[in-house]
């Protein structure tokens, strides 16, 4: 009888195996990586970019009912916030230059 050289039967096991413990190795790497320039982007980004009077004013309307106000809808309808007392209001503010 003669014995044929097969490749082992588990040898997509171990490749399976091996390339999940590589990309848990590379996304470690990555964590630390980011987290390094985080540190190193952090202390400039609080120079350039002190609190303003905006941002304290913001502050201080957390967790406070937002102030009413009135505004055009679509059709040209005036639309109050107080008009959805009780009900979820998405605001999406945005503009073109």
């Amino acid at each position: 009888m003669e014995m044929r050289n097969w490749p082992r039967k588990h040898w997509i096991y171990e490749s399976v195996v091996f390339l999940f413990i590589l990309s848990l190795i590379g996304c470690d790497a990555l964590e630390q990586a980011q987290q390094r320039r985080n540190k190193r982007l952090n202390p400039n980004f609080t120079q350039q970019n002190p609190p303003t009077s905006v941002q304290s004013a913001t502050a201080s309307l957390t967790n406070q009912p937002a102030p009413s106000f009135t505004l055009q809808d679509l059709n040209g309808n005036q639309v109050s916030l107080a008009d959805f007392k009780g009900k979820p209001v998405i605001l999406n503010f945005w503009t073109t230059s």
